[in-house]
């Protein structure tokens, strides 16, 4: 794995993970500047601001500066078994939560974690789903979450909504014409767009919660529009800083549709995006 990064000094820094080493080098100079030991297939997560590291595994989670490697903290609970590890780990926008999916590398069901960052306790601990942790909201109360439907991975997932505090239900999980292969929540939490390996997007409204709704009552969701057909798979999906903007990456184009309206206003060329901190600019990049 690799990712690469501007720090809040404007240094630009890249980390790789390999033979059980996460290396950061300055991209300018091409200089070492640290390296942190890993256990066997542990990886790494970048935070919103690009000030700090989840580094995850069979040791469990620790959150790291990604200045220097130096340890922040340990999340609370490791892997107890022989055999489980974290992995999956989705921090919120405003970094003080951070989501970790705990499985077994075989057959047995998976479980999701949610930690204050801050604390490093948690608030969410082992729900008995077997989900993949993808996007928060804006303000951390809700996350969206991808539950595989076979261990085939062209069998997809179907995707749901879970509030962060309670671990109860959002939402039901969201019906798709075809399997799901990427989510996205909205900043505000209002909209869900899934995507298939066929290409075609659905994009979900969320209802808002009646006065005398149980919190374990799932809130109603409805299609906002018909089905977008992507022109091949979908590799990605993104949405702006404003939540205004759906960008849906695939194949060797990204399309641009305007929000809440799903309007297309242009097609561009590249195989992915990445969005500045803000989500207000966005980089499209092609294969050469």
């Amino acid at each position: 794995r690799r990712e690469s990064w501007e720090g809040p000094d404007g240094r630009i820094t890249t980390a790789a993970s390999a033979e059980r080493k996460l290396i950061a080098w300055e991209v300018e100079t091409g200089r070492q500047l640290y390296e942190v030991a890993l256990k066997e297939g542990a990886g790494f997560k970048l935070s919103p601001t690009g000030e700090r590291l989840a580094v995850f595994g069979k040791d469990g989670v620790q959150i790291r500066r990604a200045s220097d490697g130096s340890m922040i903290r340990p999340m609370s609970g490791r892997p107890a078994d022989p055999g489980y590890e974290f992995r999956s780990v989705v921090f919120s926008p405003d970094e003080t939560l951070l989501a970790a999916k705990y499985g077994y590398s075989g057959s047995r069901p998976d479980k999701l974690w949610i930690w204050n960052v801050e604390t490093g306790e948690a608030t969410v601990n082992g729900l008995p789903e077997d989900v993949n942790p993808q996007s928060f909201s804006a303000d951390g109360t809700m996350l969206l979450t991808l539950r595989r439907l076979s261990l085939e991975p062209r069998h997809g997932n179907v995707a749901s909504v879970w509030n962060t505090s309670t671990g109860e239900r959002e939402t039901k999980e969201f019906p798709q014409e075809a399997n799901v292969s990427h989510a996205m929540l909205s900043p505000d939490g209002r909209l869900v767009v899934t995507a298939s390996y066929q290409g075609n997007v659905q994009v979900w409204k969320i209802g808002e919660r009646t006065r005398n709704q149980a919190a374990s009552v799932p809130r109603t969701t409805e299609l906002l529009c018909p089905p977008i057909r992507h022109n091949s798979p979908v590799d990605g999906l993104k949405f702006s800083g404003d939540g205004k903007q759906l960008f849906i990456a695939g194949g060797d184009r990204v399309g641009v549709w305007e929000l809440p309206s799903v309007s297309k206003t242009e097609v561009l060329f590249g195989r992915s995006i990445s969005l500045s901190r803000n989500g207000s600019r966005a980089a499209y990049f092609a294969s050469l």
